[in-house]
């Protein structure tokens, strides 16, 4: 399930497809983090090292965001519980000058679905946060980008993390029905910033 694209040109870049990650996810999902971040992904972690060395465009979202984290010397940690379903960030001041968030709204309404957070690596720049779990959104370099939230989501893929992970759903404020209930309005009023966001970040990779 690709869940967005953007083409490039004769090429594609697809966010993340969640069911072609199902085999790695349920890989980690009962190892320590210590166990995740220095074997499973050793080289999506020098991948994305090497991205942020070379100033080559890197977009990572929710795993991802912790991955490039880890990969540029932040800390992967345990959350203090599940962050799941329709809520809020808010824009840090330097997200006014950022090439993927600025001239957005202060403050919009994603789709969280992660039990595990972030500290920074030396340098990023936070864009976003929230009172759940502070680092939201973080640059990492010039071109390297993490988010601990989705905005590349649509109806589809909603339902599909609904469906695939019923326990996390159920810990969602008012249940699963809440996420699904107010879907449609999330997705119309979140669709112009993912959309900036993501066109973006798709012109940033096409100058490549």
């Amino acid at each position: 399930m690709a869940i967005r694209a953007r083409p490039l040109a004769q090429n594609t870049i697809h966010v993340l497809d969640l069911f072609a990650a199902t085999q790695f996810i349920d890989h980690i999902a009962d190892k320590p983090l210590d166990h995740f971040t220095n074997q499973v992904a050793g080289r999506e972690l020098t991948l994305l090292a090497d991205a942020v060395a070379s100033g080559t465009p890197a977009l990572g979202v929710c795993l991802g965001a912790q991955l490039l984290a880890a990969a540029t010397g932040g800390r992967v940690a345990r959350g203090h519980g599940l962050e799941v379903g329709w809520g809020p960030v808010t824009l840090t001041d330097s997200a006014s000058d950022d090439a993927l968030f600025r001239d957005l709204p202060a403050s919009f309404s994603v789709l969280h679905w992660h039990g595990d957070t972030i500290e920074l690596p030396p340098d990023a720049v936070l864009l976003a946060s929230n009172a759940a779990y502070p680092n939201q959104a973080i640059r990492v370099g010039p071109v390297a980008w993490g988010l601990q939230f989705h905005l590349e989501v649509d109806r589809t893929s909603v339902e599909t993390f609904v469906e695939a992970f019923p326990g996390d759903a159920d810990a969602a404020v008012s249940g699963r029905s809440a996420i699904r209930d107010i879907a449609d309005d999330m997705l119309q009023a979140l669709d112009p910033i993912a959309t900036a966001v993501l066109d973006r970040f798709a012109a940033l990779v096409a100058r490549c």
